[in-house]
């Protein structure tokens, strides 16, 4: 809770639960140890997983469309949200245009540009669609900024760790108490690394944007919903919603989904692959870690025509890779 009782912004409170949210605090612990669900709550793994994969789907790009995973005895328990994430924008606001009005003009061109990705959608009546939609929920966000880098200087996180008081309900959830996280089928990062010593030649690559190529279903955009200005050029500075129609990085399922959805593409869709492509994909998903991969051979051959497939296996799912790295100076 970062609510006082008058519902306004308690900045210590705000501070302590967004710091757990900073670049340096996500990386550090990859297995989001804080918001997992305690053993004795989650449910039996396998229906987990037979859940999610028999309730998965692709649209019309290609993309994977995966449900999240609701905690059943809890989700009720789900904030509504929007007025802790009408306070914390209107906070940021306050803040942003004192000290760092170049911040709101970066974070207004990151919701753009997800926005023209396909990423979120802009709700165009929102309050038409709250009362048509009841089980909605707003997620808070915040700008993370990083002026050093070359590329990305600005990203949005979600503070899926934070719930506003609700009047009509005793308790109130987060969205990360409202969930699973699921099994955790990401490889120990030391069998990761002793896996890829079997061959003498490596290819190293990054899935882009990992979490974002995987959808999801309209009932879970629903509950996560987010606030921002509507005209930043022309300081409008009134609230307009939209819904993420990707996966975001901070809920506690996310990297079970991305694994999961990583399976299902690797070892699941391999019905029409020669036996070549499917040992391809074997020997990849063997190697994953997370949203990284390689591959491993002993000649530059068989590395160069396992390369020349990549984009095969990907495309068709619209996952874009990068960062190609190999030690054999011939590639």
């Amino acid at each position: 809770m970062v609510l006082d009782h008058n519902g306004g912004i308690i900045d210590s409170e705000f501070e302590r639960a967004a710091k757990k949210f900073s670049t340096t605090y996500v990386r550090k612990k990859l297995n989001f140890d804080d918001v997992n669900i305690p053993e004795d709550n989650v449910e039996n793994n396998d229906k987990i997983v037979d859940y999610i994969l028999s309730n998965t789907t692709r649209n019309a790009d290609g993309r994977l469309v995966m449900p999240l995973i609701g905690n059943n005895k809890v989700k009720h328990l789900l904030g509504n949200n929007r007025h802790l994430a009408t306070q914390i924008l209107k906070s940021n606001l306050k803040k942003f245009t004192i000290k760092n009005p170049d911040f709101l003009n970066m974070m207004d061109q990151y919701f753009k540009e997800q926005q023209e990705l396909g990423v979120i959608e802009r709700i165009e009546n929102l309050e038409q669609f709250l009362l048509e939609n009841p089980c909605h929920s707003f997620m808070d966000h915040l700008g993370v900024f990083e002026l050093e880098r070359e590329t990305t200087k600005c990203r949005v996180v979600f503070l899926s760790n934070l719930s506003g008081r609700d009047p009509s309900q005793k308790v109130t959830l987060s969205h990360n108490q409202a969930m699973l996280s699921g099994p955790c089928i990401n490889q120990n990062i030391t069998t990761a690394l002793l896996n890829l010593h079997f061959d003498t030649k490596l290819l190293c690559f990054d899935v882009k944007k990992a979490f974002l190529n995987n959808c999801l279903t309209p009932f879970d955009s629903n509950k996560l919903l987010l606030l921002w200005f509507k005209n930043m050029a022309r300081k409008d500075y009134s609230l307009v919603g939209y819904r993420n129609l990707r996966l975001p990085f901070r809920l506690v399922c996310s990297p079970f989904l991305l694994l999961l959805g990583l399976y299902k593409i690797l070892e699941i869709d391999t019905d029409m692959d020669s036996k070549e492509i499917k040992g391809l994909k074997r020997h990849i998903y063997s190697l994953i870690y997370m949203d990284n991969g390689s591959i491993t051979s002993n000649t530059a051959e068989e590395l160069l025509w396992a390369f020349d497939n990549l984009k095969n296996i990907f495309k068709p799912y619209k996952f874009c890779l990068q960062q190609f790295v190999t030690n054999d100076k011939e590639l």
